[in-house]
């Protein structure tokens, strides 16, 4: 396995743990709370933001699908995800109040949080297990030497620990942004 495979595979996991983050919403309207919705148009599935604009203003979304016949699929797709949003719709765009969160739902989303940053750590561990059996068999296989293996075993924990941070930091910021009133 190559150092910049693996760079890319830890870029991934942290690039997914961001996504699944920013769809946790914190009480203030941003577009990430909807872009990432899957909506059922045209005999498949595609996210909010492949359909339509999406802006935010005051603690409203306001989604304005480039096909109007879109809006009633995208205000089902809405109403069905788990973030309990009762969306309005007009004759050109679904519109969203997003309602301040109660204490107890800021306490849920914070666990929420602190689940999907421990399955990113579960995915960077496997990354470096992945990796280290790699090289392991790389010198047993007279491709790289006992030195080379140790410097790539070196390199890929220092990744993993740089990987690990950002996580953490990732988990961190999220919560306070869900426990500031």
């Amino acid at each position: 396995m190559k150092q910049q495979d693996i760079q890319n595979k830890l870029n991934q996991a942290i690039d997914y743990l961001k996504e699944e983050v920013g769809a946790i919403r914190t009480g203030q309207a941003t577009p990430q709370l909807v872009e990432s919705l899957v909506v059922d148009v045209y005999g498949s599935k595609m996210k909010i933001v492949e359909l339509a604009s999406i802006s935010v203003d005051a603690g409203v979304i306001s989604i304005s699908p480039w096909d109007k016949s879109n809006i009633d699929p995208i205000a089902r797709a809405v109403e069905a995800s788990k973030m309990g949003f009762v969306p309005n719709t007009d004759s050109d765009r679904v519109i969203i109040n997003v309602p301040p969160l109660t204490q107890e739902r800021r306490q849920e989303f914070t666990k929420l949080v602190g689940e999907k940053v421990e399955n990113a750590k579960i995915t960077i561990r496997n990354i470096r297990q992945d990796a280290m059996k790699s090289f392991d068999e790389m010198e047993e296989n007279g491709v790289i030497s006992e030195d080379e293996k140790k410097t790539q075993k070196s390199q890929v924990e220092e990744e993993v620990k740089k990987a690990n941070e950002k996580v953490i930091l990732i988990g961190e910021d999220k919560k306070q942004a869900l426990m500031k009133v």
